[in-house]
């Protein structure tokens, strides 16, 4: 007998003789180990608003990969437009692997910012020094055009300075 993958819910390894289809992909990952698959654990980040200063905040960790950037990219523009953020910072520091390909940087150059008016709304990628500039500087420069208030900093602080907003209240995003 088969299980429903999207019912299961107890955290425990569903063996079934052939992967069912039909759940919804945002709601369950799974990663293969023969025939058992287990539930990976929730998606390595957070979204996070400043109400009082309209600033939204995006945390990563863990590994950063094509999928997990591409996801990204669309909820930051679903969250900034949702909450006409003005300014956004995404903290990529406690990223421990970074398994992004050269041709995602191409393709996030080539969609374009996320967040809207980005002549008018500052955006921060906060990076770990051991391997984040190198790459982040290819983003910068590739998308300098399209993506003027763009800045690579080592620091959230560093951001918030930058903003002007020494002491922001962040609360969680649904």
């Amino acid at each position: 007998m088969q299980q429903d993958l999207c019912s299961d819910g107890r955290g425990r390894p569903v063996t079934l003789p052939t992967v069912t289809t039909g759940c919804d992909p945002g709601s369950l990952r799974f990663s293969f180990t023969s025939s058992t698959l287990r539930p990976r654990p929730p998606m390595p980040y957070r979204f996070e608003f400043d109400q009082k200063h309209r600033i939204l905040l995006i945390r990563s960790d863990g590994r950063m990969t094509d999928e997990l950037v591409s996801e990204l990219y669309w909820l930051i523009k679903k969250y900034s437009i949702a909450t006409d953020a003005t300014a956004g910072i995404w903290d990529i520091s406690a990223v421990t692997d970074f398994d992004v390909s050269p041709e995602m940087i191409r393709d996030l150059v080539d969609r374009g910012p996320a967040m809207p008016d980005p002549t008018r709304r500052p955006r921060f990628i906060v990076t770990p020094a051991m391997f984040g500039l190198a790459l982040s500087h290819m983003v910068e420069i590739a998308g300098e055009h399209r993506n003027p208030l763009l800045k690579l900093v080592l620091s959230r602080d560093e951001a918030l300075a930058a903003i002007g907003v020494p002491s922001p209240r962040f609360e969680p995003l649904a």
